[in-house]
C-alpha cells in the first residue's frame, strides 16, 4: 500500500490502496462495508483517514499476508494437479490466478465477517 495517497481518494485510488479491483471496491461501497460518500454526480470519494481507521483492526502484516498467499498457492496447485492428474498445459496460469483471486476474496470476506464460514 502506498503512503503517498491524497487525503480524499477516488474509487480507483482507494482500490489501489487496498490492493483490490475497482469492481470489488464499488461493491463494498454499495453494500456499506467500507466508509465512503457518493457525490451527486455518482462518483465516490473515500477519506484516507476513515479508510485507515476501518482497515487498522482488520489488517495483518505484509509478511503474514505473503506467507498465507504462498501457502494457499501451493495448496491450490496441489488440488489442481490432483484433479488434473498431470502437469499444467501452456496458458493455464490465468485459470490458476482466477481461482486464487476468488479464494483470496472469499477469505478476506470471511475474515472481515462479511461471509459465514
Amino acid at each position: 500500500m502506498s503512503s503517498k495517497q491524497p487525503p480524499v481518494m477516488t474509487a480507483k485510488q482507494a482500490a489501489e490502496y487496498l490492493q483490490v479491483s475497482v469492481g470489488t471496491l464499488y461493491r463494498w461501497l454499495r453494500e456499506g462495508r467500507i466508509p465512503g460518500a457518493k457525490l451527486p454526480n455518482g462518483q465516490w470519494r473515500i477519506l484516507k483517514a476513515e479508510l485507515d481507521a476501518w482497515l487498522s483492526p482488520r489488517a495483518r502484516t505484509n509478511l503474514e499476508r505473503g506467507q498465507d498467499a504462498l501457502e494457499r498457492c501451493d495448496e491450490l496447485r496441489e488440488q489442481i494437479l490432483k484433479r488434473r492428474g498431470r502437469a499444467f498445459p501452456a496458458g493455464y496460469g490465468a485459470e490458476l490466478i482466477r481461482e486464487g483471486r476468488e479464494e483470496r476474496t472469499r477469505q478476506l470476506e470471511e475474515t472481515l465477517g462479511w461471509r459465514e464460514t
